[in-house]
């Protein structure tokens, strides 16, 4: 039977882990380049930054913080997902990892599972001592899944690791499907992917008809859909993100872990 699993990226936990690094400059230059495309209105454009204006300038309010809200939605919506948490920083990951352990602990409370969000894609060979840290980091034993932060390139694999992991999702593809017995499960559905303007930079009703594509055919094929939605993607900072996030929870999703 085909099924739909739910995965996030936990790349954000807030504005303010990123003081001292571009992502914030990122964000708000790529909310440009989509208004230029006339992917992003304008009224969506001045959304975007005075939220992240707020979320500087207001004391105890991050606007990119969605955590507690992703729970209670999947709660509500008696959803188990699996949350890709990394342990250490890197290009566009700013938290630390105290604040990245209260969040797991609340992840695991809510029931659901935790894999490692990869830092080392250009050494691989030192993902056994990165799954060493992660465990410690945040107290988990046994294999976990793995999906490296900045997909794995063409050409590369993990497979001699899987011994130490419990099963890869570390590509994208919106043609290729998986079964929860594969060791590679391909990402067939993300929300930066569809959205983002250096990407397909789709509007919100073509996203919808290519995720109705999407699951047709993951169901011709009986096998299963991976969704990859990261974070802070409910945030008002991100309005057709959060709009088809809440359109995909409430039209038909019906996931399992």
């Amino acid at each position: 039977m085909s099924e739909t699993i739910v995965t996030h990226d936990l790349d954000n936990l807030g504005v303010k882990d990123h003081y001292f690094d571009l992502r914030i400059i990122r964000a708000l230059g790529l909310n440009v380049i989509g208004l230029a495309k006339r992917n992003v209105s304008l009224r969506e454009c001045f959304t975007i930054f005075g939220e992240t204006c707020r979320s500087f300038l207001l004391p105890g309010y991050d606007s990119w913080y969605c955590l507690d809200e992703w729970l209670a939605l999947e709660a509500e919506k008696d959803i188990t997902s699996t949350w890709f948490v990394a342990c250490s920083k890197g290009l566009g990951v700013s938290y630390s990892k105290a604040r990245a352990a209260e969040a797991v602990e609340q992840i695991l409370q809510a029931g659901h599972a935790v894999g490692l969000h990869s830092q080392v894609r250009d050494n691989l060979d030192a993902l056994p001592g990165e799954l060493e840290i992660f465990r410690k980091a945040y107290s988990i034993t046994g294999p976990v899944p793995v999906r490296f932060h900045y997909l794995l390139k063409p050409g590369d694999s993990i497979e001699k690791y899987r011994d130490l992991i419990a099963y890869s999702s570390s590509t994208y593809n919106e043609e290729t499907f998986s079964t929860s017995e594969d060791f590679e499960r391909p990402i067939d559905i993300m929300d930066t992917y569809f959205f983002s303007p250096i990407n397909q930079n789709l509007t919100l009703e073509q996203a919808k008809t290519r995720t109705r594509e999407i699951l047709d055919a993951a169901r011709k094929e009986n096998k299963n859909m991976i969704v990859d939605l990261h974070q802070r993607s409910l945030s008002k900072c991100f309005p057709r993100y959060r709009e088809y996030i809440l359109w995909f929870y409430g039209s038909f999703l019906t996931s399992q872990p």
